[in-house]
């Protein structure tokens, strides 16, 4: 790795980028403090002075949230939006005196919070970030599988709130409403036997495009924490990762030509060209160049991806 930090440091330009990373993992990511040679293993991935300039632009632009943003996320989502979307599409016409009491109350007796997603998913993580994310006491949350086979009577419930860390296409999570099926149930199912129920999807972060296409084919309403759009593509035309069109263009002939090698989506999952990672795991919608492992070592993540 000797070589690569030579070239860097011979390099104002690219010493520039490479010292803004370390700086801002310092005070922000807290992902590699004290620990640059991390990133020098994972620049070792790439052949030459130029693709190591545009891996360390692609690093540099890569959106990370750490566990503070995470629950910060996590808040904002349920202590102001939920609120806000409550208290409009569901109270607007009722009188309600002391909102700080009911919505607590609101919570704990008329909801349901459950993980998004199959057991091993980012969804089910999801929950333990959320509980440290506020202090309402006694909310009611469910494993995926309980809830889908649960004899339970729902009646007296009306919200059921589905917890996840990010929406790319909302492929995955139209996916999970019609065909998560354990002994022939989905969600689907659960919502037809119980049409009083409102069934709200929470994110993290979610793609625009994403949101627009599971309210379309689903049930669900998406509440979000922040919402990404075309220029959060790493080579889209308003890029703001590659904003230099030359640079784009070979940064995405680079990142495509090894991502064929890493996995079925050269520039992540449904090619949505992202560089998006949390402190918990990485989305496979980000570029397989980011976050993949291969079991022979032969390529190194920056912000690897567990499954």
């Amino acid at each position: 790795m000797e070589y690569i930090k030579k070239i860097i440091q011979a390099n104002p330009k690219m010493n520039k980028i490479f010292t803004m990373i370390m700086e801002k993992d310092q005070y922000y990511w807290k992902r590699f403090t004290g620990r640059p040679d991390e990133i020098f293993k994972w620049l070792h991935n790439f052949s030459n002075e130029d693709e190591i300039y545009l891996a360390l632009v692609l690093a540099n632009n890569t959106l990370y949230y750490n566990l503070d943003e995470v629950r910060s996320l996590w808040r904002r989502i349920l202590m102001n939006r939920v609120k806000l979307f409550l208290l409009d599409e569901i109270f607007r016409n009722t009188e309600l005196p002391d909102i700080e009491k009911w919505f607590p109350e609101y919570l704990r007796e008329k909801c349901i919070f459950i993980g998004y997603g199959k057991a091993g998913k980012s969804g089910q993580s999801m929950v333990y970030f959320f509980k440290q994310s506020h202090n309402v006491k006694g909310l009611k949350y469910m494993e995926l599988f309980e809830f889908l086979h649960s004899t339970e009577d729902f009646s007296t419930k009306e919200t059921v709130f589905l917890l996840d860390d990010f929406v790319g296409s909302g492929n995955q999570a139209i996916t999970t409403w019609y065909n998560n099926k354990t002994n022939d149930k989905s969600f689907n199912d659960v919502s037809e036997e119980n049409p009083h129920l409102k069934f709200i999807y929470l994110a993290l972060i979610c793609f625009k495009e994403g949101k627009k296409v599971i309210e379309e084919n689903t049930p669900m309403k998406v509440i979000l924490g922040e919402e990404l759009d075309e220029r959060f593509k790493c080579f889209s035309d308003v890029s703001v990762i590659y904003e230099n069109p030359n640079e784009r263009i070979e940064a995405k002939r680079v990142m495509e030509e090894k991502g064929r090698m890493l996995y079925e989506y050269p520039l992540g999952y449904d090619n949505m060209e992202l560089a998006v990672a949390f402190y918990h795991n990485t989305p496979n919608n980000s570029l397989p160049v980011i976050w993949k492992r291969r079991d022979d070592e032969s390529w190194y993540p920056l912000f690897e991806r567990f499954e």
